[in-house]
């Protein structure tokens, strides 16, 4: 729950109309202390942020933490600019903490790794494929605790987010070519940990 300037509001995952107006604008009205309009974006953009950074932490306490600090950040910031897009911004936000997090804390438990794997879930429901999902999801979680944090935002924000390769570079703040590069290593470490039908249910999910 967050609490500021007036506004409490649970966490994440409940439905919102569509904006009268472009998240640029709302962002605008926010730095001006429009409480409605920082409730239309909380909205709009809860639940995909959770999990994007439960995602980069792997801890559900420290998650709804960052979470909630990057909401108020957004409602208390005053250097956003209209020309930029506000998701890149709000993720941009959200990486600086994940990351700081990330440097601070111990590495997170095997459990939370492979929560953090849902995502990779098979497209069935068969007890073979089920079993497999679950051993790929661990491999995976495992594999990603050993990239670095770039590496990680970057194939999180790509993979789970589907942020384009532009966007993701607007996010890090770095060239094209090394959002690029660092998912590639990310994608060629994941496979190197995978083997048979696991590698093969992995590289489909790539494509």
């Amino acid at each position: 729950m967050i609490t500021a300037k007036g506004i409490c509001l649970s966490y994440p995952g409940f439905s919102v109309a569509p904006p009268a107006t472009t998240d640029a604008e709302l962002a605008v009205k926010c730095r001006k202390g429009d409480t409605e309009a920082f409730e239309i974006l909380y909205k709009k953009y809860s639940k995909s942020l959770f999990n994007y950074i439960y995602r980069m932490v792997g801890d559900h306490d420290r998650a709804r933490d960052l979470y909630q600090d990057t909401f108020i950040r957004v409602l208390t910031a005053k250097n956003y600019q209209p020309r930029a897009k506000f998701s890149t911004w709000l993720y941009r936000i959200a990486t600086n903490l994940c990351i700081n997090d990330l440097k601070r804390k111990k590495p997170v438990s095997l459990d939370a790794k492979l929560k953090m794997g849902a995502g990779f879930e098979a497209r069935t429901i068969s007890p073979e494929d089920y079993a497999n999902s679950q051993e790929l999801a661990e491999k995976i979680k495992t594999a990603l605790e050993g990239l670095t944090d770039i590496q990680r935002a970057v194939f999180t924000l790509r993979h789970y987010q589907g942020l384009s390769y532009q966007e993701i570079a607007r996010v890090l703040r770095c060239p094209l070519g090394t959002v690029k590069s660092r998912l590639s290593s990310a994608v060629n470490a994941l496979r190197k940990v995978l083997s048979g039908e696991l590698k093969e249910v992995f590289t489909n999910e790539m494509q």
